[in-house]
């Protein structure tokens, strides 16, 4: 015998994998944007970046690695597994 998931349960579930898909494309570009700009002002061209900026340019690099750092680890758990 199967188990069934409750009704909805998938649905909410792609919902969620969408919703963490969408931030994580929205924090790679952001971070692509800063990164256009500190360059921009290291190479003499541009304003500097505000320290807000800079702060959130940070934070998103350390983001990005916890987000590549999961998907090599679920990569990884699908080859195990076969998937």
């Amino acid at each position: 015998m199967s188990r069934m998931s409750p009704p909805g349960k998938k649905d909410a579930l792609r919902d969620a994998i969408l919703i963490e898909e969408l931030r994580a494309q929205r924090i790679k570009w952001r971070y692509a944007a800063l990164s256009k700009k500190i360059a921009a002002y290291s190479e003499g061209v541009g304003e500097p970046p505000t320290p807000e900026e800079f702060k959130a340019w940070t934070e998103d690099g350390k983001e990005l690695e916890r987000i590549k750092a999961f998907q090599l680890a679920a990569a990884k758990a699908r080859k195990n597994t076969g998937s």
